[in-house]
């Protein structure tokens, strides 16, 4: 097996992956049931097998939001800021993030 190339099939059902670090080199496509797809960028990936959809977020939006703000102790958000890269800088500039993670939303607000 190439360690540079890796094939994924999804099954029917949801998947989530978060992707840390793709280097260039490497080559990752995830096969769904109407098509094909390849992981470029770090963030967090929402597959969707009965819908053949993918959904990509990397919280690079959210990070220009905050800067005019002051650090508050704690942020309340939805899923949509459910990624590593705005939960690190939530904690860099020492805020509590409260995100539930990707598709649980219904559950997490409920029970807050």
């Amino acid at each position: 097996m190439d360690a540079k190339f890796h094939r994924v099939p999804v099954v029917p059902g949801h998947a989530n992956v978060e992707v840390d670090q793709i280097y260039p080199q490497n080559t990752i496509l995830v096969d769904l049931d109407k098509g094909q797809t390849q992981l470029l960028k770090n963030g967090l990936y929402s597959f969707d097998a009965a819908n053949s959809t993918v959904r990509v977020f990397d919280g690079k939006a959210a990070v220009p939001l905050l800067k005019p703000l002051p650090p508050p102790k704690k942020l309340l958000a939805d899923e949509a800021y459910d990624c590593a890269a705005f939960r690190d800088r939530l904690s860099r500039r020492g805020t509590t993030p409260i995100i539930p993670r990707f598709g649980k939303s219904s559950a997490f607000f409920a029970s807050a």
